[in-house]
């Protein structure tokens, strides 16, 4: 492999991974604030359970968001990482699936 080809697989980890975190840091904090928000709409509001479910429910696609845009950029990072590296156990797995 050339130094090119070890700094993009670096480069491309290392965004990943900073993603990765970020993403779930971000999922982290939005519950903590909808948790409170939720607790202060029950404790204030006449009948709080169609805010609620409402809330939830948009908490749930935004989980489902921040999964896909996981999955996507994992599916990225490896199909740049088979192409650098062209005997990588990944590339050996596939190849032992298909056949």
């Amino acid at each position: 492999m050339k130094d090119d080809n070890i700094k993009e697989l670096m480069v491309n980890h290392n965004y990943f991974i900073r993603m990765v975190i970020t993403e779930i840091l971000g999922l982290i904090a939005l519950s903590i604030v909808l948790s409170i928000a939720i607790t202060l709409i029950v404790m204030f509001v006449k009948d709080p359970i169609w805010i609620v479910v409402v809330i939830v429910a948009a908490y749930v696609v935004m989980f489902f968001m921040k999964v896909g845009k996981i999955k996507s950029m994992h599916n990225l990072v490896t199909s740049i990482e088979d192409k650098v590296v062209k005997n990588s156990a990944h590339n050996m797995s596939k190849e032992y699936w298909k056949s």
